[in-house]
């Protein structure tokens, strides 16, 4: 509600009551009242009652703490409580002590209650001419109760709204502070990973680079030279295809378009196309077709099967199954990799699908540290998801995806 509203809130809730409670108590005669009121009041009332009714619960709360400090000073005011230790006292100056701490504690809405309830209280002191303004105001023609009210009105709705706008200001500033804080930490952690990119880089390609640089600087190129200089060649590729993939997945520019694969025709073309498919036992339990994004479904199973030929125990089988496998009742297939733990030892569960993660033992392969945390958010893309484990003598990942792709 904007303050304009407030006002107007305010204005017209306390233009009605008062009214309703003279015509009420026989104050004003109802002929006199409908030709000097304010014209339209029954109109303004029925605004009240549609637009303002939402406000009157929230009003609630905050005016049952207000009344039990509020309502006893009124009733020392216009209801003549305790008048013989009050009657020398200023007392219609007591109202503004509550009325200042509702402007700093509470809102417009308290406000407006506070102010409608001093309103009613002075009127009822007149009715039953007591309280300190009784015979002043019914002498006077309800001309020192407006004016009372009136300076009370402008001085709390003045306070109200000035403390408001410095809590907003205050509010806004505490915002300008958090984004800003936000974009410091954003930057920051681009800067990291920025840093540790640069120094992937800088570490996985030199190795290879090395290699490359040794063997055109030999007098004779042998046959294992030229196998080495190839695989330097390769590893430099597979870090730098890494990177592309990992720069459209932060870019989001990976799209899932789906196609009817077949893993474990898959699962063959892949182990027949690597080095050494000798080294691959690949059994299946089921022929089940999946619709699935086949070349991000590819790529995650090239990144675990070169996983598994990087660190597994040398010339050592690596095992994959492919069977059928429902998860949270929807039925998919499940692909287990599972190789025996080499030199590198095996990773961190914590660690295994971050970022540039590796192993300490890890670090004498070339290899980006991208390639399983790819597999994780490739795999987040195609509803599926990937497991590690791994016990004193193998590592075994496992890869679920549904039969068909729904996309989220």
């Amino acid at each position: 509600m904007s303050i304009n509203n407030k006002f107007a809130f305010l204005t017209i809730l306390k233009q009605s009551g008062v009214a309703a409670l003279y015509v009420l108590l026989g104050l004003v005669d109802y002929h006199y009242f409908s030709s000097t009121f304010w014209p339209g009041s029954g109109l303004a009332l029925s605004a009240v009652l549609i637009g303002g009714w939402r406000y009157l619960w929230s009003i609630f709360f905050g005016s049952l703490l207000l009344v039990t400090m509020l309502f006893p000073n009124g009733q020392i005011i216009f209801m003549g409580w305790y008048n013989e230790f009050f009657n020398a006292a200023p007392k219609g100056l007591f109202m503004f002590l509550p009325i200042t701490w509702i402007a700093i504690r509470l809102d417009l809405r308290v406000m407006t209650f506070a102010l409608n309830m001093i309103a009613v209280q002075a009127l009822v002191g007149t009715y039953f001419k007591v309280g300190y303004f009784a015979n002043v105001i019914a002498d006077s023609n309800l001309y020192y109760y407006w004016i009372y009210v009136v300076t009370l009105s402008v001085v709390a709705m003045t306070l109200t709204i000035t403390v408001n706008a410095l809590k907003e200001k205050e509010y806004f500033h505490q915002k300008v502070e958090w984004e800003l804080q936000i974009l410091l930490d954003q930057e920051r952690q681009y800067r990291i990973e920025q840093n540790n990119f640069m120094i992937m880089l800088a570490h996985e390609l030199k190795t290879p680079l090395s290699t490359i640089s040794m063997v055109l600087g030999a007098p004779v190129i042998s046959e294992n030279m030229l196998f080495h200089a190839k695989r330097a060649v390769s590893d430099m590729n597979n870090v730098v295809e890494s990177c592309v993939q990992l720069e459209r997945l932060s870019l989001e520019k990976v799209g899932v378009k789906t196609i009817d694969c077949t893993p474990i025709d898959m699962l063959n073309n892949l182990c027949h196309a690597s080095n050494v498919p000798k080294r691959f036992i690949v059994t299946s339990a089921t022929s089940t077709i999946i619709n699935t994004d086949e070349q991000l479904f590819r790529t995650v199973l090239s990144n675990l099967i070169d996983n598994a030929l990087k660190y597994s125990l040398r010339d050592s089988f690596i095992q994959i199954a492919v069977d059928a496998e429902t998860m949270n009742d929807k039925k998919g297939i499940s692909i287990t990799i599972q190789n025996l733990i080499g030199v590198a030892s095996y990773p961190d569960a914590e660690k295994v699908f971050q970022k540039y993660y590796r192993h300490e033992a890890a670090h004498h392969k070339t290899g980006s540290g991208l390639g399983l945390y790819l597999v994780k958010e490739m795999v987040q893309l195609l509803n599926g998801d990937v497991f590690y484990t791994h016990d004193t003598t193998s590592v075994t990942f496992k890869l679920w995806l549904p039969i068909y792709f729904h996309p989220v």
